[in-house]
């Protein structure tokens, strides 16, 4: 038992590194300790949500949403991850829109 406590605690610490990492908009090395973190401890609702936040940062916004539902699977009550959730759904239905003809003109 005590060895799950450990890596639940390294997980953390990864998340917290990967953190950093990230509000210095080094998202590779974000990424990189967030896979880490998730690979220690999958059941984490706050490494799939923050994971989802680099990912929008890098322009992959269908795999962010994948890491939202996963973090909203885990916990149905994890607020963060519902309003990133919904902020995708948002910009993804405005960019679809901006991108559709208008009266069958292209915009």
């Amino acid at each position: 038992m005590g060895g799950y406590f450990m890596t639940v605690k390294e997980a953390v610490e990864l998340l917290k590194k990967g953190l950093a990492y990230a509000k210095r908009t080094k998202y590779n090395e974000a990424l990189s300790y967030y896979n880490k973190a998730l690979s220690l401890d999958p059941n984490n609702p706050e490494a799939w949500y923050l994971r989802a936040s680099v990912l929008i940062d890098t322009g992959k916004s269908k795999e962010a949403l994948l890491d939202c539902e996963k973090a909203i699977a885990l916990d149905q009550n994890y607020a963060p991850a519902w309003s990133k959730k919904q902020w995708l759904s948002i910009t993804s239905n405005s960019m679809r829109r901006d991108c559709m003809p208008v009266h069958g003109h292209l915009p």
